[in-house]
């Protein structure tokens, strides 16, 4: 953007915007000021995502959670935030 005014544009498939999506995720992870601890203001909420758990072979679980804006988004929990995880269900 110019002045308000869009210089560029682009036609883009899914893949290509997954792509893209990942790229700028991950030179946003190596900014200066990281993203904070606690969210100021949390995203609207996924109603009801698919996910997909697997067990590694190092005891963490892999916790992928679909994101119709985002795609998958991966998560590696270690055994202790996987049991506590577990226990908020539990427990509410």
């Amino acid at each position: 953007m110019v002045d308000d005014q869009a210089v560029a544009t682009a036609k883009l498939d899914a893949d290509q915007v997954s792509q893209f999506i990942k790229t700028f995720a991950a030179l946003r992870a190596q900014l200066l000021e990281p993203v904070p601890k606690r969210p100021d203001a949390l995203p609207a909420p996924v109603d009801d995502p698919a996910i997909q758990l697997e067990r590694l072979p190092t005891g963490a679980i892999a916790l992928n959670i679909r994101h119709p804006g985002f795609g998958w988004i991966a998560f590696q929990l270690a055994p202790g935030s996987a049991r506590r995880l577990t226990e908020w269900f539990r427990t509410g």
